[in-house]
């Protein structure tokens, strides 16, 4: 990093900060910790701006206006971002110019793949941080190029987990030396003490919880299937959704089928999980693509075991086995979720699973981060 005593100004570029997913409460917890630092004066600049949640940031962080912004409804501006829309795939500079204005940044962050990579000027160190596979790119040709443009481009590209950083590897092999893995960081003390709180509801044991939202990708049908097997093996158990989303309806229906309705409850949206995944006996996710599993994290650093699909880092997380299960479909989900409820029995094992999430401590995030800049900053100025 640049060695005068000015912070450096420090853009990042995500797809969105205000849809409630793991992804934005990362960059929270990373904005908050490089903020901390004193070393950077932080701006931050949506693509596409909802109004499901706007996780904390310090006052000071300059908020641009979005690319697109979903909460405006008024004719002209949805006349305009329609044709942002179009632009962003075509001609992505013609909006960056739209909305930058030509003004450049010492280091700037694009929060994942595609179109935040598109709107760093050509002229600004880029790092381009990836939040999970890429591999939808080899059937999008056009997209895979202009990808390929942009990570030529990085000064570097982090990938949050060994399956994100070999899915970069495969399709753009000459961005190998570029390459590396930051895992993501979680703020395990504020977790933990939001987790002390009082919970809204006092689940019944044994409990499972599912955490996110409900859409194809998290795949609340296969849960509810998943579920019905430890269902079948422990008839006290019961399943409790965590989230919102368009197939609550269908799994509803499901569930009902299958003859366990009264066993599965949909909670709806939280703004603090934590009271109710801390009672939890296992968390259960059986999502198709991932990153790095913000909420198998938070699960293991409030004592509870998982079983997940084999997405994101689930590998990683499981530590072999140690502290969660991954299968490859739903039928395999009860015989995992004796697994994990054997091991985690152990006296041992919460010692053992607190020790191992330390890992992925914001501080080691923030630490790493640092080090990342420096080094690209000070080749720039080489």
């Amino acid at each position: 990093m640049a060695a005068d005593d000015h912070p450096i100004d420090l853009l990042f570029i995500a797809w969105s900060y205000s849809k409630g997913g793991g992804a934005e409460q990362v960059l929270s917890h990373l904005i908050n910790g490089l903020h901390r630092t004193g070393r950077f004066r932080i701006s931050l600049l949506e693509v596409s701006h909802e109004d499901v949640a706007w996780p904390p940031l310090p006052d000071d962080v300059t908020v641009l206006p979005p690319v697109l912004d979903e909460t405006r409804s008024d004719p002209l501006y949805r006349v305009r971002r329609h044709r942002r829309r179009r632009l962003l795939d075509s001609q992505p500079e013609k909006v960056r110019d739209e909305v930058r204005d030509g003004h450049r940044f010492d280091l700037v962050v694009a929060f994942n793949y595609l179109y935040p990579t598109f709107l760093a000027y050509d002229d600004e160190p880029l790092i381009s941080w990836n939040h999970g596979t890429i591999n939808d790119l080899e059937d999008r040709p056009e997209a895979c190029e202009m990808q390929r443009k942009a990570y030529d481009r990085a000064a570097a590209i982090v990938a949050i987990a060994e399956r994100t950083r070999q899915s970069i590897a495969d399709l753009y092999p000459e961005c190998a030396p570029k390459l590396r893995v930051i895992h993501n960081g979680f703020p395990f003390e504020e977790i933990r003490s939001k987790a002390a709180q009082a919970p809204s509801l006092t689940l019944s044991h044994p409990a499972v919880v599912a955490v996110g939202r409900l859409d194809e990708n998290k795949n609340p049908l296969g849960i509810v299937r998943g579920f019905a097997g430890i269902n079948e093996m422990e008839p006290e158990a019961q399943l409790y959704f965590i989230g919102q989303g368009a197939l609550e309806q269908r799994a509803r229906q499901l569930a009902d089928e299958l003859g366990i309705a009264d066993c599965v409850h949909f909670l709806g949206y939280h703004c603090n999980p934590y009271p109710l995944i801390k009672q939890a006996d296992c968390l259960l996710s059986l999502s198709r693509v991932e990153g790095f599993q913000t909420v198998i994290v938070e699960a293991l650093s409030l004592g509870v075991p998982f079983v997940s699909s084999d997405a994101g880092a689930a590998r990683e997380l499981s530590g072999q086995g140690r502290f969660g299960a991954v299968v490859s479909a739903p039928d395999q989900v009860p015989s995992a979720y004796r697994r994990v409820a054997e091991a985690a029995a152990d006296p041992r094992w919460r010692q053992e699973t607190a020790r191992f999430v330390e890992q992925f401590s914001v501080e080691n995030q923030v630490e790493a981060f640092c080090r990342l800049a420096d080094e690209v900053l000070g080749e720039r100025s080489a």
